[in-house]
């Protein structure tokens, strides 16, 4: 979706990111290789399929009721910058 809008931005004279800051989520593949390339929120996958895992063979030793956190990663890449005059 950020792609997208990114590339409605561009068709409307809105430069990324000097006018506006752009970033997603999920940390596609694609967000890297982007012009501007896109700043992101990575997802902790692997740790998301452990805590599936452990949860699914009931070998989570987390009592019941209380939240499992995992923490996300922000990839901060050229699609934002601070606002000019900062």
């Amino acid at each position: 979706m950020a792609q997208k809008v990114m590339r409605q931005l561009h068709e409307y004279g809105i430069n990324v990111p000097d006018r506006m800051s752009l970033a997603g989520f999920d940390d596609i593949p694609l967000a890297g290789a982007m012009i501007p390339a896109l700043t992101s929120v990575r997802q902790p996958l692997g740790d998301m399929v452990e805590a599936a895992f452990r949860w699914v063979t009931n070998s989570d030793r987390t009592p019941p009721g209380l939240p499992r956190k995992l923490a996300p990663e922000l990839i901060v890449r050229e699609s934002c910058a601070a606002p000019a005059g900062i």
